[in-house]
C-alpha cells in the first residue's frame, strides 16, 4: 500500500508540472511592433533572425516575455545597384508579458520604445478582416508631425480618387483618429468618396465610439445615416 501511495504522488506530482508546462507558452502572447512613419525598406533583426518588410507598419507575434537583441535597418540605396543598411535602434529590447512592445521611429526625433497592453478579445466585428490578423486597437495612430506632414500631400492631390488610394494607404498602415479623420474628410468634394473612406476608416480607428462626431463631415444627413447603417 505504502508502495502504491508513493507511485501515485509520483504521478500527481509529475502531472502537475506537465500542467504547468502546458500553461507557460501563454508567455509567448506578447509581440514586438515597428512603426518608422515613411515609405522604404526595412528590416528587423531579432535575436540574429532578420524580418523584412516595406510598409510604415510592421508586427512580430508570439514573442517570448524577456530580454532580447534588436536592430532596425534601413536599406539606402546608393549609385547603381550598390546601396547600404542604417542602423535606426539598437539594443537589448525588454518585452514585457502580454505586452505589445513598439519601437515607435520618427525620421527626425529618433526611435522610442513604448508598451501597450494586449487585449485578449476579440474584434466587435469579426467579419472584418484587419491588417496581419490583428485588431486595430494595437495600431498607434499618426503623431502629430506625421499627420501634418500627411495633411501637406494630401492637399497637394487634385482629384477625389487619388485622395482616397493615399488616405486609405496611411490609415491602413497606422490607424487613425476620429478628430484626424474629420479633417481628412473636409478634403473631399463629394459625400460620396466621404462615405467611402469613413467605411474604411472604420476598422482603424483608434476611437470608434467617437465615430458618431463625423455627422458634420457630410453634406447630406442621409450619407451619414448610410455610414451608421454600414457599421
Amino acid at each position: 500500500m505504502l508502495a502504491l501511495f508513493k507511485i501515485e504522488n509520483s504521478i500527481a506530482i509529475v502531472m502537475f508540472f506537465a500542467a504547468i508546462l502546458s500553461i507557460s507558452p501563454i508567455q509567448a502572447q506578447s509581440r514586438i511592433t515597428v512603426q518608422t512613419h515613411q515609405v522604404g525598406f526595412f528590416s528587423l533583426e531579432f535575436n540574429g533572425q532578420f524580418y523584412d518588410f516595406n510598409q510604415t507598419y510592421f508586427s512580430l507575434p508570439n514573442v517570448v516575455s524577456g530580454m532580447h537583441h534588436v536592430r532596425l535597418h534601413q536599406w539606402v540605396e546608393g549609385f547603381g545597384n550598390q546601396g547600404t543598411w542604417n542602423i535606426l535602434y539598437q539594443g537589448a529590447l525588454q518585452v514585457l508579458p502580454m505586452q505589445n512592445t513598439v519601437i515607435n521611429y520618427q525620421p527626425m526625433f529618433g526611435a522610442q520604445v513604448q508598451y501597450q497592453p494586449i487585449i485578449a478579445q476579440p474584434p466587435s466585428h469579426p467579419s472584418t478582416v484587419f491588417p496581419n490578423g490583428m485588431h486595430p486597437g494595437w495600431l498607434l495612430g499618426m503623431d502629430n508631425a506625421s499627420f501634418q506632414h500627411f495633411m501637406q500631400e494630401l492637399n497637394r492631390i487634385s482629384f477625389d480618387s487619388n485622395k482616397l488610394s493615399y488616405a486609405q494607404f496611411a490609415i491602413q498602415n497606422n490607424g487613425i483618429y476620429v478628430q484626424q479623420l474629420t479633417q481628412i474628410l473636409s478634403r473631399f468634394n463629394f459625400d460620396s468618396n466621404r462615405l467611402e473612406l469613413a467605411k474604411f476608416a472604420y476598422p482603424f480607428t483608434i476611437d470608434r465610439q467617437n465615430f458618431f462626431k463625423l455627422q458634420s463631415s457630410f453634406a447630406f444627413q442621409s450619407t451619414f445615416r448610410k455610414l451608421m447603417e454600414s457599421i
